[in-house]
């Protein structure tokens, strides 16, 4: 199964939650969530999950924890996250 560590550059505590393509593998993402606790952190990764049908322990963010730049591992090709994610 083909893996793909995904730039993502997180906007916590917008209104709502959209994201957007920035490159060929850049993603950002707007997520109704403070910066704090975690709790950004754990929004990205439910959000991910129910968008690209992946089960959400399957995703882990390798880099960023603290940043909003990201790196996350996500168990699907960047063509199979593209064709979830238009």
């Amino acid at each position: 199964m083909a893996s793909t560590l995904l730039k993502i550059f997180v906007k916590p505590n917008a209104r709502q939650i959209r994201y957007q393509w920035l490159d060929k593998d850049i993603l950002k993402v707007d997520i109704p969530a403070p910066p704090e606790n975690n709790k950004a952190n754990n929004y990205l990764k439910e959000y991910l999950s129910k968008q690209l049908h992946i089960d959400v322990q399957s995703i882990e963010i390798k880099g960023g924890k603290t940043s909003k730049h990201k790196f996350v591992l996500i168990p699907l090709s960047l063509d199979e996250i593209k064709e979830k994610l238009p």
